[in-house]
């Protein structure tokens, strides 16, 4: 049975094997996304919002880092030998973006750990600190 055809006649497979509000439990609890993510408390929240927040600036930091960067290039390239200014360039946008890159993945971990301690505390489970 292809696939098409299968839910094509799903339905009237499960209204005749099934009373309807069996079939319909089954329907929208196979397609309604179950809700996983336990709830934080107000520190963990915090801990969230504040992270989330501090990647927003991040990013913004790194749009104004493209700009400037764009522009010390126009700068370099007005050069009649723009090599060397434009591999200092591209040095330091590297080490300005890692820069970035690992101040963001340092805010993601935070926003993890709070995520864990609110599953571990739904499980009932202790968390080394």
């Amino acid at each position: 049975m292809t696939v098409r055809r299968f839910l094509t006649s799903l339905p009237s497979i499960l209204s005749s094997a099934l009373p309807a509000s069996v079939a319909l439990a089954l329907w929208l609890g196979f397609w309604a996304q179950p809700s996983l993510a336990a709830v934080l408390n107000d520190n963990e929240q915090a801990v969230v919002d504040r992270a989330n927040k501090a990647l927003a600036e991040i990013e913004q930091q790194r749009k104004v880092l493209y700009q400037v960067s764009s522009q010390q290039e126009q700068v370099c390239l007005k050069q009649f030998i723009s090599a060397p200014c434009l591999e200092d360039l591209r040095q330091s946008h590297a080490a300005a973006s890692r820069d970035l890159d690992l101040a963001a993945e340092g805010l993601k971990e935070q926003i993890r750990e709070a995520q864990a301690s609110a599953r571990a505390r739904a499980r009932g489970v202790q968390r080394a600190p």
